[in-house]
């Protein structure tokens, strides 16, 4: 008797929902549902179909939903150094400097080639779309890997990263695409078939060289590096998670510059450590050294696998593991550590009384406690609903107060706080809950007005009547009533210097904006009148430092091996 083997469908909303940092200010949409035809810049598209691998695009085997599984948790690790949350939730809007689209599926016919991609560089800050395509028919049918690595290559377009090209010693293009070595190469040049990761080099020139890291947290995307979440002395390590005699800790190196510094205490004896990548797609490549609490050095791990193996036989007393980068550009990413220790005979420590919270502006929260005997640090947990709680932080046994950043205005947060030691965790006898406060966009910037520098050059004026703006959004007009963002300068900017080249009329209008929302728009006296000049009848923008090219597709070829 012939047997076979039954796929079992799901519907498309058993999509799984996928967060990589829900505190995040920014969000990196993966959209793997599919959409209807759409006009995207100057194209119009035809119905992308859900992701699929199957030749079924109406349902989601399991198969396709571990692959989705795979290709989220690739692409949160290659930004899991920025402030940005990898999500499968739709954010509910797309708004330009908050919110980009990265949209999975088809095979992209209809942009006029076989391709792995498509974008407008810097679309997630500038008046091009901030949705990007992925296109996995052309992708090894869906492969988790392939896929991944172009969804972070045409996100990094919408970021404003160009191609990682490669030059001969005279200059000369050898390739657009730089496909690195056989270990590593760049994920903004052809990484299909190596460890992708950021990395700094020559792009549009040879003389040009781009450090793709910098620019993702640099002011145009506004996010920056996600928040350091280990102490980076070892005065102030963390002191790890302890039960009997096993450690565990985990975290995050944002920069190849960022050290995570741990803390224990042990009997003397053999202690051992293992400190791992991610499973899929790991960019960190990293480096441990156990210290003596002076800073003596015990034994050191950097071998050619990322992750890393570490052990001694030790005196009794108090050490140090710090976990690092290897030290090569884009060896970041996250990790896990878990190990061994000699249990002494510490008990563990009482809970921490007094525990106080109080709400600061801007979204924060300010905690204090007070200190406990034997500690060997703290363990502050959060909660929204009093329930479900997440470690939010470790610090270390001096420490007795913590500022909780980036939160949410008018919301209700829940504290608790363990005191921890070599020998275990307290209980966390007491609970606060605080309301952070309700923080108001910035007020609407007034008399904004306009100065013709020259026959195509136009200085717009405002004056600042907020003093809690982020920045300013302009945005420009062929006729007054479909408005196009030009862009966005930083806080406490009254100018901004832009470039005409269009004939007619031209209206400029400029809001304020914080984390909290944004003002209307001041549309008195932003009328400009420009003149045709022999360069034809294009906006751009010119207040950046480095223009950025409006209208660029990104045509990635399909990898070599589906060809």
């Amino acid at each position: 008797m012939k047997s076979s083997l039954i796929q079992w469908h799901s519907p498309l909303s058993a999509l799984p929902a996928l967060n990589s940092n829900l505190d995040a200010a920014a969000q990196l949409y993966l959209d793997f549902d599919g959409d209807l035809a759409m006009t995207w810049g100057d194209c119009v598209t035809t119905a992308t179909p859900a992701y699929d691998s199957d030749g079924n695009p109406a349902t989601y085997t399991g198969a396709e939903l571990a692959a989705i599984q795979e290709i989220w948790g690739r692409v949160a690790e290659k930004y899991s150094p920025f402030n940005i949350n990898v999500t499968t939730v739709n954010p509910g809007t797309l708004r330009d400097g908050r919110s980009m689209r990265v949209l999975i599926g088809g095979d992209g016919l209809w942009s006029g080639g076989t391709y792995g991609g498509i974008a407008y560089v810097a679309g997630f800050y500038s008046y091009d779309p901030n949705t990007v395509f992925v296109f996995s028919d052309n992708l090894g049918n869906g492969n988790a890997t392939y896929v991944a690595e172009a969804a972070a290559h045409e996100a990094g377009h919408s970021f404003g990263l160009e191609h990682q090209s490669n030059y001969d010693s005279r200059g000369r293009l050898l390739s657009e695409y730089y496909a690195g070595t056989s270990w590593t190469a760049p994920i903004m040049g052809y990484s299909y078939d190596a460890r992708g990761v950021w990395w700094y080099g020559p792009t549009t020139s040879s003389m040009t060289y781009q450090d793709d890291m910098a620019m993702l947290a640099g002011p145009e995307n506004g996010f920056g590096y996600r928040p350091d979440d280990h102490a980076d002395a070892i005065e102030w390590a963390d002191p790890l998670a302890v039960q009997g005699d096993a450690v565990s800790a985990s975290g995050i190196i944002g920069k190849t510059s960022d050290l995570d510094c741990f803390s224990f205490t042990t009997g003397g004896g053999m202690v051992s450590f293992s400190i791992g990548v991610v499973a899929n797609g790991a960019t960190l490549d990293l480096r441990a050294e156990l210290l003596k609490d002076d800073g003596t050095l015990v034994a050191a791990a950097d071998t050619s696998t990322l992750g890393e193996t570490l052990g001694a036989a030790v005196e009794a007393g108090s050490y140090r593991l710090v976990v690092m980068s290897h030290g090569d550009h884009g060896d970041v990413g996250q990790y896990t550590l878990s190990g061994s220790i000699v249990p002494t005979d510490v008990s563990a420590p009482t809970a921490p009384a007094n525990l106080l919270a109080t709400a600061r502006t801007l979204g924060r929260v300010f905690l204090t406690w007070d200190p406990v005997d034997g500690s060997g640090g703290y363990v502050i947990e959060r909660s929204i609903d009093g329930v479900e709680w997440t470690a939010l932080a470790t610090v270390g046994p001096n420490s007795t107060r913590y500022l909780d950043r980036s939160l949410r205005s008018a919301t209700t947060y829940h504290y608790r706080i363990h005191a921890t030691n070599s020998a275990g965790s307290s209980p966390s006898d007491q609970i606060v809950s605080v309301t952070t406060l309700n923080e108001d966009p910035p007020t609407m910037p007034d008399r904004a007005t306009s100065i013709i520098l020259s026959r195509y050059r136009v200085k717009l004026v405002w004056n600042d009547t907020s003093d809690n703006e982020s920045g300013f959004r302009i945005q420009w007009s062929p006729d007054g009533v479909y408005w196009y963002n030009v862009g966005r300068v930083s806080a406490d900017r009254t100018s901004a210097n832009l470039l005409v080249w269009r004939r007619g009329t031209t209206y400029f209008r400029v809001s304020a904006f914080n984390r909290y929302g944004e003002s209307a728009y001041d549309q008195s006296s932003s009328a400009v009148v420009a003149v045709k000049t022999r360069r034809g009848f294009t906006l751009k923008r010119i207040f950046s430092t480095r223009p950025v090219r409006a209208s660029l597709l990104d045509q990635l070829s399909a990898p070599r091996a589906v060809l």
